[in-house]
């Protein structure tokens, strides 16, 4: 996937984190799917799917 650079700054996980791989990437969050029975956040056992979306920046090119 490619977006431009104006897409990129409008981005914004719901769920924030600032995590560090090397110098070069940084997770910058996730978002959890929700439930559409609840319209929240699901519970998840063991062997249940789970959808979530992560977010990353580089942060040198």
């Amino acid at each position: 996937m490619k977006l431009a650079a104006s897409d990129v700054a409008t981005i914004e996980p719901a769920n924030q984190v600032t995590a560090l791989f090397g110098e070069q990437v940084a997770l910058a969050g996730y978002d959890l799917r929700e439930t559409a029975a609840t319209g929240s956040t699901p519970v998840v056992r063991p062997g249940d799917s789970l959808d979530y979306t992560v977010y990353w920046r580089a942060s040198r090119c």
